[in-house]
C-alpha cells in the first residue's frame, strides 16, 4: 500500500490536483485510441470450416466464460434525473487457473461482443477450442455469447430465488 501512497504523491507532484472533471476528459483521451484498436462489430466472430479447424494444433482444455448483468442506479444532481442503466460483466476463466475480467455498461457499448471475443483471444482462445458459456438465461447475454466459438457449449445456470434469499432456510429445506 506504501508503495501506492508514493506513486500518487509523485503523481499529484507531476500533474498537479485531480478533479472528478479531469480524471473525464483525460479518460476519454486515453480510452479512445483503445477503442479505435478494438475492431469493427462483426456478429459472427466463426472463421474458416471444420476441415481448417482439424489442421489447428491441439487445443488446450476448454476455456470458461461466465456472464452476468445486473442494473446500476444513478442519480443526476444538476438535472435532479434518477434512473438505472444495465450493466454487463464477466470472468474468462483458462484451465490453469488464469483469469480475464471485463465489464460494460450494456446501452452505451458499441462494441459488448467483439470485447468478449478479444478477452477469449487473449487468453489464446483457438478456433478448434472448446469454449464453455455460462449465465442465468439472460437473453442480451446469450445473445452477446453467441457466435463466437464453433466448438461453444452453452450452460444456463439458475438458482431459485427461495434458495438465494435466505442460507440457513434453503438448508434447512433441502433439496426437493
Amino acid at each position: 500500500m506504501g508503495c501506492l501512497q508514493n506513486y500518487w504523491k509523485n503523481y499529484c507532484l507531476f500533474v498537479g490536483e485531480i478533479s472528478t472533471t479531469s480524471v473525464r476528459n483525460n479518460l476519454h483521451s486515453f480510452g479512445q485510441p483503445l477503442e479505435d484498436e478494438l475492431g469493427e462489430e462483426k456478429g459472427v466472430y466463426i472463421e474458416g470450416c471444420a476441415r481448417d479447424w482439424e489442421e489447428l494444433p491441439r487445443p488446450d482444455l476448454p476455456l470458461v466464460l461466465g456472464m452476468d448483468g445486473g442494473y446500476v442506479r444513478f442519480y443526476d444532481k444538476e438535472s435532479k434525473k434518477a434512473g438505472n442503466f444495465e450493466i454487463i460483466v464477466g470472468k474468462s476463466v483458462k484451465a490453469d487457473g488464469t483469469t480475464k475480467r471485463f465489464g460494460g455498461v450494456y446501452c452505451y457499448d458499441t462494441k459488448p461482443q467483439r470485447r468478449i471475443f478479444e478477452v477469449l483471444k487473449s487468453q489464446g482462445m483457438l478456433r478448434n477450442q472448446q469454449v464453455t458459456f455460462l449465465s442465468d438465461g439472460d437473453d442480451k447475454i446469450r445473445e452477446l455469447q453467441s457466435y463466437l466459438n464453433p466448438n461453444a457449449e452453452y450452460l444456463c445456470l439458475l438458482v431459485p430465488h427461495h434458495y438465494a434469499v435466505d442460507s440457513d432456510e434453503s438448508n434447512s429445506k433441502g433439496a426437493r
